[in-house]
């Protein structure tokens, strides 16, 4: 086996745990993002615009799907190797 990838797979192994409470850590989140914290929301001028408080709540899930989806590619490999 290549040197730089065993390294790889030592890697992958010694960060398996700290990826599995991050993933969970984000699905949380993902589950808990809110539309609106607060009435100042609708009210807030960006620019010369009101602020989206909805195209606000979809760019930060769709940012923790991308995350998760990362985690996902580093965690599932792992946990099929592992069984």
């Amino acid at each position: 086996m290549d040197d730089a990838l065993f390294q790889a797979v030592v890697r992958y192994f010694l960060n398996y745990t700290e990826n599995c409470r991050y993933l969970e850590t984000l699905e949380e989140r993902l589950r808990c993002v809110s539309v609106l914290k607060s009435p100042s929301d609708f009210s807030e001028i960006t620019g010369s615009t009101f602020s989206d408080p909805v195209s606000i709540w979809f760019e930060k899930v769709e940012s923790i799907e991308e995350e998760i989806a990362r985690y996902r590619l580093l965690v599932i490999p792992m946990m099929k190797l592992l069984e």
